[in-house]
């Protein structure tokens, strides 16, 4: 969890704008979660479901890793000008849902068409939901 946190920060990190780091986010997880840290990472909490005694385990690791990921798009937020920095962290966990469920049917066959165009839509969606989120005025 902590390289995956880590690889994303430093991702982001190449925009210059606080704007630019929020619109960039979904690209950003995108291809975060698909190196093998980030694979491996979905694997273990999906075999957390099953295994009570690995679900165990990591709930003090989970609960770290959430509040950081909570406190990343607060920050992600602030810094990109946004009036309501909160309203991020429903939106944020939204995105790393669907990409974790995404990226398992590309697994199976990386140029199925529709599963490409389902991960175009969801970047153009978190970009139409930043330009209504932040307006111009505020953009950082």
């Amino acid at each position: 969890m902590q390289r995956v946190l880590e690889k994303t920060e430093r991702l982001a990190s190449k925009y210059k704008s606080g704007y630019q780091r929020l619109v960039q986010n979904a690209d950003t997880v995108w291809k975060v979660q698909n190196t093998s840290d980030g694979i491996v990472l979905a694997e273990i909490l999906q075999a957390a479901r099953w295994d009570k005694e690995l679900s165990d385990a990591m709930q003090p690791i989970a609960r770290r890793m959430e509040l950081r990921v909570e406190q990343r798009y607060l920050q992600l937020a602030e810094a990109a000008g946004a009036e309501n920095p909160a309203l991020m962290v429903p939106r944020g966990w939204l995105l790393l849902g669907s990409v974790r469920g995404l990226i398992p049917q590309l697994q199976l066959n990386s140029n199925r068409k529709m599963i490409l165009a389902a991960v175009e839509e969801m970047k153009w969606a978190h970009q139409v939901f930043c330009e209504a989120y932040i307006p111009p005025g505020r953009r950082t």
